[in-house]
């Protein structure tokens, strides 16, 4: 349907934590408004192949380097 996921970082979306009335209206309002600017802050997704690289085979993470 032409529809671009974005995933928000929550710490960074601070406009929408520091609202005393939180609303699910308000807080896409808010989302939508900071997306709209460009200043929508997005959380980091690492592709599937990343994956491989940072877990361990018993399924514990771990640093590379």
């Amino acid at each position: 349907m032409g529809f671009e996921v974005k995933l928000a970082h929550p710490r960074k979306t601070r406009v929408i934590a520091d609202e005393k009335i939180k609303t699910d209206v308000r807080a896409s309002k808010a989302l939508v408004q900071l997306l709209r600017l460009g200043w929508l802050p997005e959380s980091y997704v690492p592709y599937p192949w990343i994956s491989v690289f940072l877990s361990k085979p018993d399924g514990r993470p771990r640093l590379l380097g």
